[in-house]
C-alpha cells in the first residue's frame, strides 16, 4: 500500500471513529437508542426514524423557501 493510501485510510478511520463517538453522545444526551450497530454500519431504530422525521419537518417548516 502506498504511503498516501495509508494516510487516507487512517484519516477515514479517524472520521468514522469521531462520528460514532458523536452518535454515542447524542444517544446518551437524549436517553434514547437511535441506531442499531451492525457489521455493515448503522441502522436507525424507530426512535431514530422519528427524530429524523421530526427534524426534517422542523427544518422545512422553519426555513424560508
Amino acid at each position: 500500500m502506498r504511503e498516501s493510501d495509508k494516510s487516507s485510510d487512517k484519516m477515514r478511520r479517524k472520521r468514522v471513529s469521531s462520528a460514532f463517538s458523536l452518535f454515542n453522545l447524542l444517544e446518551k444526551d437524549l436517553g434514547l437508542k437511535l441506531f442499531i450497530r451492525t457489521h455493515r454500519g448503522l441502522v436507525l431504530t424507530e426512535a431514530g426514524k422519528s427524530l429524523y422525521t421530526t427534524r426534517i419537518y422542523a427544518s422545512n417548516t422553519l426555513s424560508p423557501e
